[in-house]
């Protein structure tokens, strides 16, 4: 059987809210990271050290991450000049 689910017009708001947040940054403390996943918060990915430190808010959340990655390839800004 499935479960019903009430939500207040302030909930609901405020959990859309956190679906569409970016959490940006370095040094982001572990406590932030898990608020995030536990919320749905979009967490970008600055660094390896960055990622393990999300995964492991994941786990103790209990809870997949959603995380931006964002790719700076080495490209020479000259090398598309007309």
């Amino acid at each position: 059987m499935r479960k019903a689910q009430t939500w207040s017009v302030g909930a609901r708001t405020a959990w859309l809210r956190a679906r569409r947040t970016v959490f940006n940054g370095n040094g982001k403390l572990p406590w932030e990271l898990r608020l995030a996943v536990e919320q749905g918060v979009l967490v970008n990915v600055d660094s390896e050290f960055d990622l393990d430190n999300i995964a492991a808010a994941a786990e103790a959340a209990g809870k997949t991450a959603r995380v931006l990655i964002r790719i700076n390839p080495d490209v020479d800004p000259e090398a598309r000049a007309r």
